[in-house]
Order: structure tokens, then C-alpha cells, then sequence
């Protein structure tokens, strides 16, 4: 008996589940390998944004000195745009002016200055604003 045709069919059989095997991993695999790369790379991009938006608001305050508040910031993202652009990072407009007034915000936190967008301090009320509010206090009080 010839036994040949048998393992023929059998080695083939063995290299089609194995190639079966092989091609569902690969595309189980991809999937996590793709999500492993995109999260590294937009984490990267996210720390490339925020230096580039540090350099955009130095670069607004230094050169942009005679102009007020929004032009600086269009300035500033202006510069962040060209520079993400330079690099192949696109990114959100949001996330740019975001990271620039971040930007902003921590410099003016490190100098001591007073952040523009920060309340400014209470004031004294009026008497009788102070006794339309005793009122309502004591009106709410009473309805507990």
C-alpha cells in the first residue's frame, strides 16, 4: 500500500491550519500593535504641542510687544501652527489655543503675576444688598 497520498494530504491539511492559525493572530495582533502606536504617538505629539506652544507664547510676548492680548494669542498660534505644521502634526485649533493659554497660565503662576482671567477680589457690598441677603438666608433657613 502506498502511504504516500495519505501524508501528502495530511501535511497540507496541517500547513492550512497552521496558515489559518497564523493569518487570525496576525490580525489580532495588528489591532493591538496599531492602538499600541497610536497612543504612544499621540502622546507624543501632545508633549510636542505643549513645548511648541511654550515657544509660541515666549515668542508672542518677546516680538509682539506693542500689541494687546488677542493679537498676541493669534500671534502665538500662528507660530504653534506653523511649527506643528513643519514637524507633519496636525492638531486640533482647540487643542493649540489650549495649550498656549496653558502656556500662559503657568507663566504668569511662576512670576507671581495675576492671571487675567482670574476674579478679581470681593468687594464690600453695599447695606442693603448685605441685608436683602441676611433675608433670604434667614427665608431659607426657616423653610428647612
Amino acid at each position: 500500500m502506498d502511504f504516500q497520498p495519505f501524508i501528502s494530504d495530511i501535511a497540507l491539511a496541517v500547513i492550512g491550519i497552521a496558515s489559518a492559525a497564523a493569518i487570525t493572530m496576525f490580525f489580532k495582533l495588528k489591532k493591538n500593535v496599531i492602538g499600541w502606536i497610536d497612543s504612544k504617538t499621540t502622546g507624543q505629539h501632545r508633549e510636542i504641542l505643549h513645548k511648541v506652544a511654550e515657544e509660541a507664547f515666549a515668542f508672542a510676548e518677546t516680538s509682539a510687544t506693542g500689541q494687546k492680548g488677542a493679537e498676541k494669542l493669534n500671534a502665538a498660534i500662528e507660530y504653534a501652527n506653523t511649527h506643528l505644521g513643519e514637524s507633519g502634526i496636525q492638531m486640533n485649533p482647540a487643542a493649540v489655543r489650549g495649550a498656549i493659554e496653558k502656556a500662559y497660565l503657568a507663566h504668569k503662576a511662576t512670576t507671581g503675576q495675576k492671571a487675567a482671567t482670574e476674579a478679581p477680589a470681593e468687594q464690600p457690598q453695599p447695606e442693603h444688598v448685605q441685608q436683602l441677603l441676611a433675608a433670604v438666608n434667614a427665608f431659607s433657613m426657616v423653610e428647612k
